[in-house]
């Protein structure tokens, strides 16, 4: 499924298939699911990315989508394999993020900077990114992390993104999760259980 350099082909059908599974559980489901993984499990790069190809050089929505979709494989099967990629993964997009641009640029070079074709970075991206972050903080109590995820809600908020374009649509629901896994880190690491989360005032847009 990545054989053409689409990390969102696996991405889509991974995702597909553990929410069949949660829905309908079955072991040829759950068979299903380690056969798509073992391609992004084998084809991560060094650092932490996969690859989109076809342009040169890393598609940030494709490496979130990936990312999400190998969170909810380890959140269903408990592989170690998976848990080290999305560590990986998670470190990755860490090391992209703008902050004074409240988001990742479309696309990145391998060494985290601007992709010289894609240059502008903004927050349209930061649910379906996010996603995975959240869900690394939250089983590793990674405060940093928590920071980021909550910088990257505040700013998506805040830029009043809603349009009804079905692309945009389906990322914001692939962040419903990543909320799901921010809200549980704060409810074990925050004193305030998550009082103020996506309300602008984790301080993120002045970052």
């Amino acid at each position: 499924v990545m054989s053409l350099g689409w990390p969102r082909s696996a991405g889509w059908a991974l995702r597909a298939i553990c929410a069949i599974n949660r829905a309908r559980p079955d072991p040829l489901y759950v068979e299903a699911a380690k056969r798509v993984a073992e391609e992004p499990l084998t084809k991560q790069d060094a650092s932490g990315c996969w690859y989109a190809k076809f342009r040169g050089g890393i598609s940030n929505f494709q490496m979130g989508l990936m990312l999400g979709s190998l969170t909810t494989y380890h959140k269903m099967t408990g592989d170690p394999r998976a848990k080290k990629a999305v560590l990986k993964g998670a470190d990755f997009l860490a090391r992209s993020w703008i902050p004074k641009d409240g988001g990742w640029p479309s696309m990145i070079t391998p060494k985290y900077g601007r992709h010289p074709k894609r240059p502008i970075a903004g927050p349209h991206f930061n649910p379906i990114l996010f996603n995975g972050l959240c869900y690394v903080a939250r089983i590793t109590g990674d405060a940093k992390l928590a920071k980021l995820s909550e910088d990257a809600l505040d700013w998506f908020g805040f830029a009043g993104i809603r349009d009804s374009f079905g692309k945009s649509l389906s990322m914001r629901m692939q962040g419903l999760e990543g909320l799901g896994h921010l809200q549980a880190y704060c409810d074990n690491a925050r004193a305030d259980k998550g009082a103020g989360v996506g309300s602008g005032s984790g301080g993120g847009m002045g970052a």
